[in-house]
């Protein structure tokens, strides 16, 4: 009781869509088809993981700002295709409304396809909501290092991998810092509704302060981060998880290898009894909000189509075979992406 149960592992994933790191390979298992890895770093970096990335993956094409249009009827029409998209010298003009679009219609074209793609964009943009939530594996590249944000379908936490081939081997846990407080400072201000104004006036700091501290920018003494948990009313421990101690986990993705995919395991003494299962048929571009029960928790099951759950301020991409665990469901809506009826249940 309490535990989610994974339905299998899927096919089993196909080589040739590697990262173009081994320790990556090593810990999350291979990209599979459909999926979207988004790669925060330098500029200077870039070349370097386009030359990684095409060494890891055959057949593979370059893609940037001029190009990008391209890239959904590439992958549509040569399937197997890795496609990788440089636009680390946009700059800050990635987090717009337009940008913002334009990822969205290559990232579910992407979704839909026998393909993947790495995106590799400037590293101020991972946070961005408009740029992270379409991607299913979200890496930050630093010091020859790469942090796994978020990999949806596969037990990571925060791990952090050496780039280089003479640096330890295998992956590690990254030390609890500023950048995970720093997000999950954001994801419980916006669940509270607050602006940056609004925390820093309770915590008695600036709002350029907050900005720092949600970028982990500004590190923070012992009394500020309790004054923050106390007046957002989380635990230090919540906020020093960072996102990954959010709402909802994609627990399986098919063809994601069984050992890295993710299984909640809550404890039995809270379990509340549930409804019996609901069907829904979404149909095209329609919107539902699901009925949560008392024990605030939804778990969703998608039977067909491309579907968006989104929880302020999170948002993840799913499809055919996931199951989305939702731990605290009230004002979770799900969104049809494509044009045809999509299929799903709940409980």
């Amino acid at each position: 009781m309490g535990r989610t149960m994974r339905l299998g592992s899927g096919p089993t994933p196909e080589p040739g869509f590697g990262f173009g790191v081994s320790g990556l390979d090593r810990a999350l298992g291979p990209l599979i088809r459909g999926e979207n890895a988004l790669w925060g770093l330098d500029r200077e970096m870039a070349s370097d993981i386009r030359d990684r990335i095409g060494a890891a993956a055959s057949p593979s094409r370059h893609y940037d700002a001029r190009t990008l249009d391209r890239l959904r009827e590439d992958v549509a029409a040569e399937p197997g295709l890795t496609a990788i998209v440089d636009l680390t010298d946009v700059g800050d003009e990635l987090t717009g409304t337009s940008w913002a679009a334009r990822m969205r219609e290559c990232a579910c074209a992407v979704f839909a396809s026998a393909s993947v793609c790495h995106w590799l964009v400037p590293r101020v943009c991972v946070d961005a909501v408009s740029w992270n939530w379409p991607a299913q594996c979200v890496l930050s590249v630093n010091e020859r290092e790469v942090t796994v944000c978020r990999a949806d379908g596969r037990t990571t936490g925060h791990l952090r991998v050496p780039l280089d081939s003479d640096a330890p081997a295998g992956a590690r846990r990254s030390a609890l810092g500023a950048a995970n407080l720093g997000r999950g400072l954001r994801v419980a201000r916006i669940e509270r509704g607050w602006s940056q104004a609004e925390l820093g006036r309770r915590v008695g700091v600036s709002a350029s302060a907050i900005s720092q501290m949600e970028r982990g920018r500004l590190g923070l003494s012992l009394e500020t981060v309790i004054e923050v948990s106390e007046q957002l009313g989380v635990t230090i421990d919540d906020l020093l998880r960072g996102d990954t101690a959010g709402w909802f986990i994609a627990v399986n993705r098919p063809g994601i290898a069984s050992e890295s995919a993710s299984a909640r395991v809550g404890s039995g003494q809270d379990a509340v009894a549930r409804e019996a299962m609901h069907t829904q048929i979404l149909g095209g571009g329609g919107t539902l909000t699901p009925p949560v029960g008392p024990s605030g928790r939804i778990t969703i099951l998608v039977g067909s189509g491309q579907i968006c759950v989104e929880r302020a301020p999170q948002r993840t991409l799913v499809r055919a075979g996931d199951i989305v665990d939702i731990t605290r469901a009230v004002g979770v809506s799900v969104s049809n992406l494509g044009s045809h009826d999509a299929v799903l249940f709940w409980f």
